[in-house]
């Protein structure tokens, strides 16, 4: 599995997921994965959300894949986020990972 580093806006960002249930693999194939980054809280000012959506379509053992392209990571201001990958299934929302990120500039 390849996990979310830092990028380069305006570049493909691909990277995977494996999602647990009591530490066993699920099938996640009707479930949704999504990608949320926040821009780190700069003196109290809050920053809007972005989210992004996995694809759960060959996730019957828990593998999730992201793919941001180019136009989209093209959108997101340099700096440094805070991210997070959230799970809903079954009426249920799971983090399963939590982390930070650098969106650099485009060189």
């Amino acid at each position: 599995m390849n996990q979310l580093t830092d990028f380069h806006a305006g570049t493909t960002v691909m990277f995977t997921a494996l999602l647990r249930l009591n530490a066993e693999a699920v099938d996640v194939r009707n479930d949704t994965v999504k990608l949320i980054l926040s821009r780190q809280r700069v003196w109290g000012k809050e920053s809007p959300r972005i989210e992004f959506e996995g694809d759960t379509s060959g996730g019957s053992s828990g593998v999730v894949e992201f793919e941001l392209t180019p136009e989209q990571t093209g959108e997101i201001e340099p700096g440094v986020y805070d991210y997070e990958i959230t799970w809903e299934r079954q009426d249920q929302e799971f983090v399963p990972e939590k982390g930070v990120v650098r969106v650099l500039p485009r060189l």
